[in-house]
Order: structure tokens, then sequence, then C-alpha cells
């Protein structure tokens, strides 16, 4: 009956890879997993609250669709994330990348006096772009990485005017470059990120540098908010050490000491993103509540118009007041109240654009998503994936196979051939969903599953083989048996 069973399951997968053009192969891909997981509303344990403005298509065409995002309002929408109280800013805009040299010396002189607002203001992290050359395939990242200078040495000032915005952000200890730093994998889809790039020929700045990622920076300064000034000038020294450890031909593994996070930051290896927020036409989609800075259960994703904001907070003073959300600026002159502090209070806030132009788009296991929002799900899950550490020596996947193949086993004997395949079959679904509150990603679950059928498979061909054998041998010895008895019969 096992046999009859087995080969109908065959016959009714080739039916389906014929017809479907799905292969079984198709079938554990574990951006599938990773997908079955987001829409059953998963949630990684211990995540970070996010808010979002997004710099929408109602803001790019209010705006006059301009062809780079409005410095002046993009100062706007960081005070009034900072005087709502939040943990952290993140601006997804490189400000380097500028027309003339007055727009540079703007940024500088916002800068500045933000830096000079101290521990008032929410630290602020800059992102950069960062150009990639001569891809290495064998060490799986570029030869070469290089920051963009927009042909600045051919224009007026400007390059003075970048070295002047470069000094403040080095110098203020509530300012930091940072990147994405988002891999890229077979078929261009964004699965993992890195937590450090580093710089080692750049072409506007002397000697070595680098790029700590955004979710790591973050990791740092939302794990314990005290002190996070002192851990944001501790991390600047450190990643610039490592820069010239990595240049001068120090290992690629090496580790950037410094700082209180928990995460490895080192130039070699990813660490996966666990999908848990997406949009599509309905809106936007995130499970369950995250914890702010205060550890304060609150819900896991806020979504706002960056025009939204600007309405809400127009008529402020340039700034942010330390007293916003406990004085009487709340309500607008025009008798409307403003957006309320839960905005941003005690949470990353992100500041991006998804509008038309934005040229920002890129391909994830849950479809095409801007980088603003692959952003908001590696910040969700950088504490989760931070405490992701399985036994040394042993990979995760081997850990959590043996397991498995030890439960099938148990399934097996247990139950008959076709019980023990549906329960099987349900239970390794169920794990592939469940198994992220262990501390896995998709890809380790799907391998942890390939490993334990794989075992499995083996441990049913040896079983039949053994009892075969076995069967065999009895045999043997009941045909001698009969034969010497049948000779002692004969035997005077």
């Amino acid at each position: 009956m096992a046999v009859v069973a087995i080969i109908v399951a065959l016959f009714v997968v080739m039916k389906i890879e014929s017809r479907s053009g799905v292969s079984l192969e198709a079938l554990l891909d574990p951006d599938n997993f990773a997908r079955i997981r987001a829409f059953a509303g998963h949630e990684p344990p211990g995540r970070f609250a996010v808010t979002v403005i997004d710099i929408d298509d109602a803001t790019f065409r209010h705006w006059g669709q301009p062809v780079a995002t409005p410095r002046g309002d993009l100062f706007k929408l960081i005070d009034a994330a900072s005087r709502r109280q939040a943990a952290l800013v993140l601006v997804d805009v490189d400000v380097t990348s500028a027309a003339t040299a007055q727009d540079l010396d703007k940024v500088t002189e916002y800068l500045e006096a933000y830096a000079g607002r101290g521990a008032e203001v929410a630290p602020l992290l800059l992102m950069r772009r960062l150009w990639y050359q001569r891809e290495n395939k064998a060490l799986r990242r570029p030869a070469s990485v290089a920051v963009p200078t927009y042909a600045n040495a051919a224009r007026d000032g400007m390059q003075e005017a970048l070295a002047a915005l470069e000094a403040v952000v080095e110098k203020a200890p509530n300012l930091i470059w940072s990147s994405p730093l988002h891999a890229k994998e077979a078929g261009g889809v964004v699965r993992s990120w890195r937590t450090v790039e580093a710089v080692c020929n750049p072409q506007n700045a002397k000697g070595a540098r680098a790029f700590l990622a955004a979710a790591a920076i973050a990791a740092d300064i939302l794990e314990k908010p005290d002190g996070r000034a002192e851990r944001l000038v501790a991390l600047k020294g450190s990643a610039n050490a490592y820069a010239q450890r990595y240049c001068a031909g120090g290992p690629r593994s090496a580790a950037v000491s410094g700082g209180a996070s928990a995460l490895p930051f080192a130039a070699s290896g990813s660490l996966s993103i666990p999908f848990t927020f997406w949009r599509d036409i309905r809106g936007a989609h995130a499970a369950g509540t995250a914890s702010d800075a205060s550890g304060q259960a609150v819900p896991a994703v806020q979504l706002r118009s960056a025009l939204e904001v600007l309405d809400s907070d127009a008529g402020l003073p340039a700034g942010a007041s330390a007293d916003f959300c406990t004085g009487g600026a709340m309500t607008a002159a025009d008798g409307k109240q403003r957006l309320s502090c839960d905005l941003a209070r005690g949470r990353a806030v992100l500041i991006g654009a998804t509008h038309v132009d934005a040229q920002d788009s890129h391909v994830t296991p849950l479809g095409a998503m801007a980088g603003v929002d692959i952003l908001a799900n590696t910040l969700l899950g950088v504490r989760w994936m931070a405490q992701s550490d399985p036994p040394r020596g042993l990979p995760a996947s081997a850990l959590w196979g043996a397991i498995l193949f030890l439960a099938c086993v148990a399934a097996g004997r247990a139950f008959s051939a076709e019980a023990a395949t549906v329960l099987i079959a349900v239970g390794l679904l169920i794990f592939a969903i469940a198994s992220g509150y262990a501390g896995l990603d998709a890809a380790t679950a799907i391998a942890a599953i390939k490993t334990s059928l794989l075992m499995y498979g083996f441990y049913l061909l040896a079983s039949a083989i053994l009892a075969k054998l076995l069967k065999m041998l009895r045999a043997r010895r009941l045909a001698r048996a009969r034969a010497q008895s049948t000779t002692q019969e004969l035997l005077p």
C-alpha cells in the first residue's frame, strides 16, 4: 500500500510540473516561503518600530515635479521627526548630489545648525550612494567601491563645498554617513544586507573610509538610547580604523570594534532581511506591534505622506523644539491639530521617496519594493537578526535538519505510511512559516527542510534495504534449518 501511495504522489507531482510549469524545486524556493510568512502575519520577535515619511506622488506633484528633492522641504521633514522625539532619523536621499556649490553650502549650513542643538535632536543618518565597479564574483563582493563625486572637480567651488560638508558631518556627534548596503543576489533580488563597506580609493577625500549600514547603526542606537552621541562618535572612529586595516590588506572578515551593538560589523558575509512589511494597491501591510526606544509596544509601521507632514507643521519655526510635544504648539494658528507626537516618538523615522521619478525600485521576495521600504523591513528585524546566533561550528540548517529528521522518523514509526506522509508534509509547512520565531530566515528554514527530507529519504532507503537483507538472511537460515532437519530425518 505504501508503494502505491508513493507512486500516486510522484504521478501527481509530475502532472503538476507538466501542466503548470512549476517544478518541485520551485515549490521549495525560499522566496515562496518568505511570501507565505509575510502574508501569514509572521512577526520576528523584538522588532523596532519604524515610521516612513513618504515623498510620494502627491508630494512630488505638489512640488512641481522637481529634478531633485527640494532641500528646504527635506530639512522641514527632518525637523518634524526630531521635534516629535524620534529615536533616530534616517534620510534616504543623498544630500551631496547638488547642482551648484551654493546648494551644498545650504546643506552644510543646515547640518551645522542641527549638530549645534546636541542632544535636543535625534541622531541623523545621512545616506550616501556608492559606486560599485568591477564586481568580483569569486568574493561575492565588489572589487572596487567609490564615493560619487558627480564630476565636482570640474565645477567652480564644488570640491571645497563638499569638503566643508564632509567636515561638519565628521565632527558632529549626532550626524553620521551611512549606506543601505543591500546585497543583490542571483536575478538581482534583494534578500540580504552587508554591515559595512570599505572605500579604499575615494575620489573626494584622502585616505580610506568605511560606511556602516544604516540598519547596523540603528541597532546600536535603538538597543540602548542613552549615550547615543558617544556611541556614534565611537562607531565613526571604529569604522575609519577598520577601513585603514582593510585597505592595508587586512582580513575582510575582521570585525569593526566599538559601539554597543550586538551585530558583528564585518565586511564579509551578509544578514537576511525578514520581510514583514509591503505595499500593494490596497495599501500598506505590516502585522502586529513592535517596540519603541523605551520598550513600549506600539504599531510596527506607520506611513505618512511627506505632504501631510509638511502641511501639519506649516508655520512652525525652523529647528526642533524640545517642548513641542508638551507645549501648545500642537494646535496650529487656524485651530487645526498637528500630527501627534506618536508619529515619531521613540521610533526610527525613515524619510525616502517612492514617487514615479524616484528610480529607487528593487526586486525582493515580495515583489518590487522601494528602497525606503526595504530599509524599513531591515530595521524592523535587525534586533532579531542580531540575536539569531546558531551554535559555533554547526550550521543552523544542519541542526534543524537533524531535528526535523528525527520528527519524520517518529511520525513514520508511529503512524501508517499514508498518515505519516500527510503529517510530515503539514508539519514541514508549519515549520517553514513558524521557524522565524526560532531565529531562522526563510533560506535557512528551506535548507533545513531539504536536509531533513534527504536524510529521511536515505533512512527509508536504508531501512528498506536492511529489511530486505534481513528477510533474505532469515529465509536462508530457515531453508538451511529445514535442510538439516530433513537430513536428520533421513539418517538411520
